[in-house]
């Protein structure tokens, strides 16, 4: 059942993504080019809409039981309640103030509804795991595939995790890494269509409630496994920050400064650099995997 809702994710997805960019073309939601990226050509956003669509597609259309987990629901009603965030952020381009404010006021209902039985200081470290896993994402999404791929990779290092202690909480991960995987296949190295602020901000927040419910239940993964798998975009927060600071600029301005476009110019190759960071998502993601069965035993 669980291959059945994450292969469902996966069709939809590719199904829905070319529709969504005939859409974002149609209302002019489009990214235009900017000294601040690197795409080169208009690109249609949007596509973020159809990863969180395939997503919840899946999930009714497997019939998994979610409807009985209220923390499950809570990170689907989260995760659509972040996905308008992000519609509001393509289409307007708020102050980043607002947004930030409209992200903590999403994780703490999320917490609030999710786990109330956790102590108050427990509750506010997880919403700031929340916060900036969902940050992180959207920091991410500067390169064809980046984001999406290591979405993708780290929802089914979660799923594998989750598997022997919650499988809803599988299900749902599993569906997430299927639905980010279809946008994958028209994003990497195309440019065929964006995620938008409307995915790379759902995603961060999906893999941050995950790993927030499912290091509640019994024999949870430790929080260094859970750690691992979002482990790149977490650095690339902090690289980012670290370096715009010492060049005495703001952290929350972008530009083409990331781990990504580092590695990018060492190996004269965007898309080698994406590859190899999904890659190293890839393995720690494993390594994830076996330090927790290594703890179980």
């Amino acid at each position: 059942m669980l291959a059945k809702t994450s292969a469902i994710a996966l069709l939809v997805a590719i199904a829905l993504t070319p529709a969504a960019g005939k859409l974002a073309w149609r209302l002019g939601i489009v990214a235009r080019p900017s000294p601040r990226g690197v795409h080169r050509v208009p690109t249609p956003l949007l596509g973020g809409v159809a990863v969180v669509a395939a997503w919840l597609a899946a999930l009714g259309l497997g019939e998994i039981g979610i409807g009985r987990s209220g923390p499950v629901v809570a990170i689907l009603i989260g995760a659509a309640a972040m996905a308008g965030v992000g519609l509001w952020d393509d289409l307007r381009s708020p102050p980043w103030w607002s947004k930030l404010v409209a992200q903590v006021a999403i994780a703490v209902g999320f917490i609030a509804v999710a786990l109330p039985e956790l102590p108050w200081p427990v509750q506010a470290a997880r919403v700031a795991w929340i916060v900036t896993l969902t940050n992180a994402f959207n920091l991410i999404d500067n390169s064809d595939g980046l984001a999406s791929g290591n979405a993708a990779v780290a929802a089914a290092g979660y799923g594998v995790l989750a598997g022997p202690v919650a499988p809803e909480v599988a299900a749902v991960a599993l569906a997430l890494a299927g639905a980010a995987s279809g946008f994958f296949v028209h994003n990497f190295g195309r440019s065929l269509i964006f995620l938008g602020d409307a995915g790379s901000l759902p995603l961060g927040f999906a893999l941050g409630g995950l790993g927030a419910v499912l290091a509640s239940h019994d024999g949870a993964p430790t929080w260094p496994a859970l750690a691992l798998p979002v482990s790149y975009p977490l650095f690339d927060v902090a690289f980012v920050i670290v370096r715009r600071t010492c060049a005495g600029r703001s952290p929350v301005v972008g530009g083409t400064d990331h781990t990504v476009h580092a590695l990018g110019a060492a190996l004269a190759s965007l898309r080698a650099a994406v590859v190899l960071l999904v890659a190293a998502t890839a393995v720690l993601t494993t390594a994830a995997i076996i330090v927790d069965g290594a703890g179980g035993d």
